[in-house]
């Protein structure tokens, strides 16, 4: 007797049918999330090899510093109109800085460096290709919320997709180690397709559910405020986020930031202060909100709320409270891999690659099945071979132009990516992964060598850059193969 049900052949096509149908529907969108989610996991590093002169903290910023910069972020943004919010970040959270930011009400902001020891404001954030590639994972760059929503929408379908690639798959989990490498194009892809999504599958799960739910966070709260709130989406905001600004007439005085900073890490049994915000400032409904850290806990920190004239209402629950809270919490940290320090990073980084993988991998098995069948597509291959090998080029063109050129870098990688679907009308989807990743590789090594001209003392994380940018340069390099003739139309089989 079987020890497992078996499951019919009938609901395994129809899943696999499913599968691939959703896959490439969503194959090029999926792609550019996964890839700019594995970069986006370095941000600070990135931040760090952009700005490598930015005033570094030491140790621990003091209280008086960080009340210090707020009163000093607020000062600074009066000048540019009604006010949002305000914040300030110590350490560890976004970088090796003392940061503040104010978020004026038409959506303009600014980001600056404070002195460590006294808070004043010293320079002027300027961190172009980190921003790009932020609200290129977070929102693709599409206005208002349609971009963010999108993203959760693919988090949805890769979550679909995971599952619907285990149950098309029977013996995904017994074939697990089975790798037929060097023989069949589609039997290499299919298997390295599925090894890396059985490998990473915890990873893949996580990821893709907290992206769905982080994206779609407007329909859960909706959800909730139905279900549990009669309606009344402010009571179920304030239940998740905890208490909201109201806006009125203008207060007299900024909140008093050094006590109520003083109280909060009281209340947080002394640790240190991870980051402050002030919301409507100036009005008589001002919100304060004070992070204290709570070591080897996941979310990291957790937030007391404090109103306008420092009267404490309540904490949030990040790290203490209700297990329901504390899972809603987590979401953040477990999507982006803010937990753990660098050991963390880099494993995010290797999985993300593999999960990168596995969005490529879909459409070639797709193509490749397609020219065993003798029905190849040579026209989606060199387009598919464009976005894939495209966007890396986009990437290496951003950041070289990040050093170089007063030019923004989504301009930059728009113009790489639109180039490379122009090299596609000449070359076949053989040739053209080969002449695109040998541009990369070149600008890649033009960027890292651009960079340390410019700045030839850089800090920890920037160095760390320049060593990923150098070591991608290799990998591209090695991979390239000799072609005997770059312009064919015979191939129609997409880039290895």
């Amino acid at each position: 007797m079987s020890r497992w049900p078996r499951i019919s052949s009938g609901f395994v096509k129809a899943m696999l049918a499913g599968h691939s149908a959703l896959g490439l529907a969503f194959a090029a969108l999926l792609y550019l999330v996964c890839i700019s989610g594995t970069i986006v996991v370095f941000k600070s590093e990135i931040r760090q090899w952009e700005q490598p002169g930015a005033p570094r903290v030491e140790g621990e910023v003091s209280d008086a510093a960080l009340a210090n910069a707020m009163r000093e972020i607020d000062r600074y943004s009066q000048a540019h109109g009604p006010i949002h919010s305000l914040s300030v970040w110590a350490p560890e959270l976004g970088g090796p800085w003392l940061r503040a930011r104010f978020y004026a009400d038409d959506g303009g902001y600014e980001q600056w460096f404070a002195d460590p020891a006294t808070g004043e404001l010293v320079l002027r954030e300027h961190a172009p290709l980190a921003g790009f590639l932020v609200d290129l994972h977070d929102d693709l760059h599409l206005p208002g919320p349609w971009g963010r929503w999108l993203v959760g929408l693919m988090g949805v379908a890769m979550l679909s997709l995971v599952i619907s690639g285990l149950l098309s798959h029977p013996r995904i989990f017994r074939d697990a180690f089975s790798l037929r490498w060097g023989g069949s194009k589609r039997l290499q892809e299919a298997d390295l397709h599925n090894r890396l999504s059985v490998w990473a599958l915890p990873f893949h799960l996580v990821i893709s559910f907290t992206g769905a739910f982080l994206g779609l966070s407007f329909l859960i709260v909706a959800i909730l405020a139905f279900a549990a709130y009669d309606g009344d989406q402010a009571a179920a905001i304030e239940a998740v986020l905890g208490p909201q600004a109201g806006e009125g007439t203008p207060a007299a005085d900024l909140p008093d930031m050094d006590t109520i900073i003083a109280d909060a890490r009281a209340r947080g049994d002394g640790q240190a202060v991870r980051f402050v915000s002030l919301e409507h400032p100036g009005e008589e409904g001002q919100l304060v909100g004070v992070q204290i850290e709570t070591p080897d806990d996941l979310v990291a920190a957790e937030e007391y709320f404090y109103n306008g004239s420092g009267t404490f209402l309540r904490t949030l629950g990040n790290a203490k409270g209700p297990a329901g809270q504390q899972t809603l919490s987590a979401m953040g940290p477990l999507h982006f891999g803010v937990f753990g320090g660098m050991p963390v990073k880099i494993l995010y980084g290797f999985l993300g690659l593999a999960s990168t993988v596995v969005a490529v991998g879909g459409v070639t098995i797709w193509l490749t099945r397609r020219a065993d069948k003798g029905r190849p597509a040579p026209r989606w291959a060199r387009v598919w071979t464009a976005t894939v090998w495209g966007t890396v080029l986009g990437f290496a063109a951003a950041a070289l132009g990040s050093v170089m050129l007063p030019v923004a870098p989504a301009l930059v990688f728009a113009a790489a990516l639109a180039g490379a679907f122009v090299l596609s009308i000449a070359f076949d989807a053989f040739a053209l992964s080969r002449v695109l990743r040998g541009l990369t590789a070149a600008i890649l090594v033009a960027a890292a060598g651009a960079k340390l001209a410019v700045h030839p003392v850089l800090p920890a994380g920037a160095w760390g850059v320049t060593i990923a940018l150098v070591a991608a340069t290799i990998v591209l390099a090695l991979s390239i193969r000799p072609v005997r003739r770059l312009v064919s139309l015979r191939s129609s089989v997409p880039a290895e």
